[in-house]
């Protein structure tokens, strides 16, 4: 999912055939019922949700390295 979250511009997430959700990639990957149909999300996102539960909110989880990276640069200039 990693390079459908960087070039897509809609997700579909299907469950026994049928479309139970719809949407951008930031949306459809920030929210709680990707993670309960078992969706694996991609693994920036994931590093982000990870760090904000330990405590470091680095904003908008990226959907490619170069947006991780503006985001942990802009943080580390603050």
């Amino acid at each position: 999912l990693d390079l459908a979250a960087r070039y897509a511009s809609k997700i579909f997430i299907m469950e026994d055939g049928s479309i139970i959700q719809r949407g951008d990639p930031y949306t459809l990957f920030n929210q709680d019922l990707s993670r309960q149909v078992g969706v694996n999300i991609p693994s920036l996102v994931r590093m982000f949700h990870l760090l904000r539960l330990k405590g470091i909110d680095l904003g908008k989880p990226p959907l490619s390295p170069k947006e991780a990276a503006r985001s942990i640069e802009e943080v580390l200039k603050r």
